[in-house]
């Protein structure tokens, strides 16, 4: 069995979808796949654990799922064309993320339920997370405009560069710039810098910047290893 998952994000919306494409099964038999969204609130630097303020209350409708998880946040809507769906609200103690970087690898996170989707060989199915009430159906044309994707590749690539931006740091001194993932919470990193280099610097052709990264790293390397930061 193959099944192909698609990420894409929502352009000037806080949304994510994700598409499942059931590619090719044994003898074209059907297949059945679960997904059990999990709903931390928080900031992406810190963790969350069990607290009563948290509220579990979900509200379903066709094809729609609801959830504010506190009092004074946004509500989180969930769109999907799911068979089923179980709300077996569950939280998930202790969730353990692995090669994760932050101090406090473990987290209580919950869930309000499961999607359960019955797919046949060659048919798809969605699920998006979005802030917004309405589901922006134009993000699932996206196969269908790859034949004039050249014009709008242009486009996308401006907008990229100028969205990279915010994660270029240069000192007061107009010294060597630094890649930073979260300005203004973070530190200047190696990992960081070496992992945004392609798409922030080499791509739009800043070779220059990227020049100078590189001799600041080599300056600071000692043994065949670089700094974490």
């Amino acid at each position: 069995t193959v099944l192909e998952k698609r990420i894409i994000l929502g352009d000037n919306e806080h949304a994510v979808y994700l598409s499942y494409t059931l590619l090719c099964s044994p003898r074209g038999q059907t297949a059945g796949l679960t997904v059990r969204p999990l709903v931390p609130c928080r900031d992406f630097q810190t963790t969350e654990y069990e607290n009563t303020r948290y509220q579990r209350l979900v509200k379903k409708e066709e094809g729609k799922i609801t959830l504010r998880p506190y009092e004074d946040a946004r509500e989180c809507h969930f769109f999907h064309n799911a068979e089923e769906v179980h709300e077996t609200g569950l939280l998930m103690s202790n969730f353990y993320y692995q090669m994760d970087a932050r101090s406090e690898p473990y987290e209580d996170i919950y869930s309000p339920g499961e999607l359960m989707y019955i797919l046949r060989e060659g048919e798809s199915c969605f699920f998006v997370w979005s802030l917004q009430g309405a589901l922006n159906n134009k993000v699932f044309s996206f196969d269908e405009k790859q034949e004039n994707k050249g014009q709008d590749t242009d486009d996308r690539m401006r907008q990229a560069c100028l969205r990279g931006e915010t994660f270029l740091v240069r000192t007061q001194d107009k010294a060597t710039p630094h890649i930073i993932a979260g300005y203004h919470w973070l530190e200047p990193r190696t990992r960081e810098a070496l992992i945004g280099m392609s798409g922030l610097l080499l791509a739009p052709g800043r070779f220059q910047e990227a020049r100078e990264i590189f001799h600041m790293l080599a300056r600071q390397a000692d043994m065949g290893f670089l700094p974490s930061s």
